[in-house]
């Protein structure tokens, strides 16, 4: 790839950053974006500046699209969890029922079990779904960089692993 046409998909970037941000009233998207993720909506942007002055494929929009979503990638995991029976003495309990806890979790209210054991946060929507969230994975290589656990006692995210560097070179990977 030609670096003329990396940094002309870079102008267009930051070309339909700013058209999202002046004009997102005057495209048609914009009653999307409250259902849409942000990002999603830049990336609509984004193809509609390309194919409008006729210098953008799928193909490139695509190559392009996996590339910045793979630069934000986010360490962590999410599960969802499908709503569970309450007990008979939790019944009269507004949320969800989590057999794992074995609790009601108030809607909107994220929780972290603070136990010791896995670092999670639980999350229960207002569809009676409960989001899952943990660490995910992390890998530092073998650079003088070591994976120092987190303290399992702390809110989630606190209580994840962290990557930690000490040679003077290096700098925490995760502040």
């Amino acid at each position: 790839m030609s670096s003329d046409f990396i940094h002309l998909h870079i102008y267009i970037l930051v070309l339909a950053k700013a058209f999202m941000r002046h004009h997102s009233t005057k495209f048609s998207m914009r009653s999307c974006a409250c259902v849409w993720p942000r990002d999603i909506t830049f990336y609509v942007y984004y193809f509609y500046i390309c194919v409008t002055i006729n210098m953008c494929s799928l193909y490139n929009f695509l190559f392009v699209l996996c590339i910045t979503v793979s630069i934000r990638t986010v360490f962590s995991a999410v599960a969802l969890q499908l709503p569970e029976e309450k007990p008979k003495e939790m019944a009269h309990l507004e949320g969800c029922y989590v057999l794992a806890l074995k609790r009601v979790l108030p809607y909107n209210t994220p929780f972290s079990p603070q136990d010791g054991g896995a670092c999670l946060q639980f999350n229960c929507r207002r569809d009676n779904i409960t989001s899952i969230f943990s660490c995910g994975t992390l890998h530092v290589g073998d650079n003088g960089c070591a994976i120092v656990s987190g303290d399992k006692y702390l809110p989630y995210p606190d209580c994840c692993d962290r990557g930690v560097c000490n040679s003077i070179n290096h700098k925490s990977i995760v502040t």
